[in-house]
């Protein structure tokens, strides 16, 4: 990233380097590619099943308004992975502090980043953090599990009651999920010292982060499919954007590229008055959205970051 000197490029390699070792055995290589090749193939099925039976002339005509709505729930997306990476790194020992508009930046990177093969963006973002921030690699790794372990309760506790409470009641199934959460957040840092062994700062904050964006996650799965015409309950649309992220987590394709797509689909499918081609038309218009607003918001952050800071007020924390 700009600003960085030759001897700062060879200790970001070297840090590169040693994520890559620390994250599997000599197979990995040979299972990444796969994974992309998976990813690749599962998206070209879900393309031709959709072609084959969506209505597309709602597409051709769909409102503005609800693509920009799509749009900002991407964008909002982005913005809540920043800020839970950023209220997780808190705790951690990096220094000088990274800012919330950092992490935010060096989210969108990442998250462009991980499009290519070999998904280079969370290798990057380790390797940024340990150069310009002294944050040791093995806390990157506590970071992440934090992050997906916290990730995983919110999403499985939502999603399961969304899909399991009493049809056309899954709205208040959502609410008592995330009041049942909101209670288990104030336990959250008691947990967090005795697992990470470490003081830590703001704990209360990782559920509430990931529950907004599972809310919002929702929102979006609600509108996409509305763009394609099909509409369902919010409860529905949180249990099949729980499954689509809960995917994407477990990292077998670059994103969850393709496998969110189905994931997405064949749970809109099971809960609702909803056809696999259409739930897997809504989830390729989501992916079509997400890929535009990420590779924008990567972009402006490569730059952002890349410019000189001078302002003593950005030293600490926000500077490049």
């Amino acid at each position: 990233m700009g600003g960085l000197r030759p001897a700062r490029y060879t200790r970001a390699r070297g840090v590169a380097g040693r994520i890559i070792g620390m994250m599997g055995p000599r197979g990995r290589l040979v299972g990444r590619v796969t994974g992309y090749v998976v990813g690749a193939a599962l998206t070209a099925a879900a393309v031709a099943m959709a072609i084959r039976s969506t209505p597309w002339e709602t597409l051709r005509h769909a409102d503005p308004g609800w693509l920009s709505l799509l749009a900002l729930t991407v964008a909002v997306n982005l913005a809540l992975a920043g800020a839970m990476f950023w209220c997780v790194t808190l705790s951690f020992d990096a220094r000088p502090r990274v800012g919330l508009a950092k992490m935010t930046a060096l989210m969108a990177i990442s998250a462009m980043l991980n499009y290519l093969p070999m998904r280079p963006g969370l290798m990057g973002r380790a390797a940024y953090l340990k150069v310009k921030h002294g944050l040791p690699l093995r806390q990157s790794v506590w970071i992440l599990g934090v992050v997906l372990a916290t990730a995983t309760l919110v999403l499985v506790t939502t999603g399961l009651a969304a899909a399991l409470g009493p049809r056309g009641g899954e709205g208040g199934s959502c609410l008592a999920a995330v009041a049942f959460l909101s209670c288990l957040s104030t336990l959250t840092g008691r947990a967090a010292r005795r697992v990470l062994r470490r003081p830590v700062t703001a704990a209360w904050g990782w559920i509430a982060i990931r529950l907004a964006d599972m809310l919002v996650a929702g929102l979006r799965t609600s509108v996409a499919l509305h763009l394609v015409g099909v509409e369902v309950s919010y409860g529905q649309a949180v249990a099949a954007g729980a499954a689509g992220m809960l995917v994407s987590l477990i990292g077998l394709t670059p994103n969850g590229l393709g496998m969110r797509e189905w994931a997405i689909a064949a749970t809109a499918a099971a809960l609702a008055p909803v056809s696999t081609s259409a739930g897997l038309a809504a989830s390729l218009l989501d992916r079509a959205v997400e890929v535009v607003v990420v590779c924008l918001a990567g972009l402006i952050s490569l730059a952002w970051l890349g410019m000189p800071r001078t302002s003593p007020a950005n030293s600490e924390g926000n500077s490049a």
